[in-house]
């Protein structure tokens, strides 16, 4: 099409495809290789957006805030922990029809115990690879 783009538009007119006046990104893949003569407009103004697209929504790096060592790509950064994660909160006092017909003192004043459903198990083991039944040693 740069040397001859009455011919090319001709083409393109008789074809049923659309011009193609500008650049179209290029695949790495040796047999996924474009031939831009042969190419509709419509398919590299695709190749063109899906390349914008993923370069916007890449893998972004994380690292250690300390060190500023490389740690790993994520898709999906994560946030902070909020302070008041695994903290008691105070609840509100309220009536209720069953026993103890209230919230508890120490809710209210956000001094009950949380418990951690995922901590380990009373026979865990820190060095070793599985659990024994017994109890772990002090």
């Amino acid at each position: 099409y740069k040397t001859d783009f009455t011919l090319y538009k001709h083409v393109c007119s008789e074809l049923g495809v659309r011009l193609m006046r500008f650049a179209i990104p290029g695949s790495r893949d040796p047999q996924k290789v474009l031939n831009p003569q042969a190419l509709d407009g419509d398919r590299a103004r695709f190749l063109i957006r899906q390349r914008l697209f993923h370069s916007k929504y890449r893998p972004r790096e994380m690292r250690e805030p300390e060190t500023n060592r490389l740690i790993r790509y994520t898709r999906h950064p994560m946030e902070p922990v909020p302070e008041s994660h695994g903290k008691p909160l105070p609840t509100p006092q309220q009536v209720s029809r069953a026993w103890p017909y209230g919230v508890r003192d120490e809710r209210v004043a956000g001094k009950q115990i949380i418990y951690n459903p995922t901590a380990a198990g009373v026979g865990f083991r820190p060095g070793r690879s599985k659990v024994d039944g017994k109890q772990t040693p002090r």
